[in-house]
């Protein structure tokens, strides 16, 4: 089920079809899933914060530092960070 989930988003963030994000497509996906889940939305101030904290997040499960994220990276890059929180 979360497997479908993260693909999904994956899937519709990758606007070039690729099979990889890019940085930006990266952020988009980041600054709407934060969108969605609050209410109200995200003032400018929150958003210029989600976007250095994407950027920073996705040079962290770049893990072959290839400059775009696969779909394994970001499922682990997912993972690593629902099991962080949960600690």
């Amino acid at each position: 089920m979360i497997h479908d989930f993260l693909y999904h988003q994956f899937t519709e963030f990758d606007h070039d079809s690729s099979g990889d994000l890019d940085m930006n497509e990266f952020i988009e996906l980041t600054k709407s899933t934060y969108e969605n889940f609050i209410p109200g939305g995200v003032d400018s101030n929150a958003k210029e914060i989600l976007e250095m904290s994407a950027r920073g997040k996705f040079e962290e499960i770049d893990l072959d530092k290839s400059g775009t994220i696969d779909f394994d990276e970001f499922k682990l890059g997912f993972m690593s960070t629902v099991l962080y929180t949960m600690n």
